[in-house]
């Protein structure tokens, strides 16, 4: 399952099983596939709360969330352990979501 046909079912799936099967693509995907479990870990929270604001609904994530959340990581990055290269792979993730 691609990310493409992942979000286009979001709507139907459950929250569970949507986190497993986004987890499954992160770990599966050769560019991603760097991000350790804490990492990957505020990726999902970020997506839950897309999941339930925009996805569900069958809706885009605004860009504008997009860049807020992604500047909020880059903010908060020393806080939460993210090194650079993570940062670029989480920001590239995000950026799936547009």
């Amino acid at each position: 399952m691609d990310i493409n046909e992942l979000l286009s079912a979001a709507q139907t799936l459950t929250s569970e099983l949507f986190s497993r099967k986004l987890n499954e693509f992160i770990r599966a995907n050769f560019r991603f596939s760097n991000l350790n479990e804490k990492n990957r870990r505020i990726f999902l929270d970020l997506v839950a709360k897309y999941k339930q604001d925009y996805l569900r609904h069958g809706r885009k994530v605004p860009g504008e969330r997009l860049r807020l959340d992604s500047l909020k990581l880059y903010t908060d990055r020393v806080k939460l352990g993210i090194t650079e290269e993570d940062l670029k792979d989480l920001r590239e993730l995000l950026a799936i979501f547009k």
